[in-house]
């Protein structure tokens, strides 16, 4: 049986795709090699320019603001594909489910991915 996009337990896709009015201002994708690259301004260049391999973390910042006034962040983590198409971020571990550029994710250790993951969750600048 073919996969189904519609169905969940044959495909698992992570969307980042905001509400009305609030929009993506900025991207930090966090490396095995503990590099982190940030795109800002023009978000379809800036992904396009990001190294390809190697994605442990995607944050995405967002233009509105939570209640510690900081932007709202989306965290995505632990998949084999992230992609942008302009409006969207994926992410998926099937990479006919991420339009778009598509950038690679990596396996790595647990005790690594997890200082990576807190290291992301822990800096809300973009």
């Amino acid at each position: 049986m073919p996969l189904s996009y519609e169905d969940p337990i044959d495909t698992i896709i992570n969307i980042h795709n905001p509400p009305e009015g609030v929009y993506p201002i900025g991207f930090k994708l966090y490396y095995t090699d503990e590099t982190v690259y940030t795109g800002i301004d023009n978000l379809v260049e800036a992904w396009e320019a990001a190294p390809n391999t190697g994605i442990q973390v995607l944050v995405i910042y967002e233009s509105s603001t939570s209640a510690t006034g900081y932007h709202t962040r989306h965290m995505m983590h632990g998949l084999d594909y992230y992609s942008y198409d302009g409006d969207t971020f994926y992410a998926s571990n099937d990479s006919r489910a991420t339009p778009g550029t598509i950038l690679y994710g990596e396996w790595t250790t647990d005790e690594q991915f997890e200082e990576l993951r807190q290291r992301a969750f822990n800096n809300y600048d973009l």
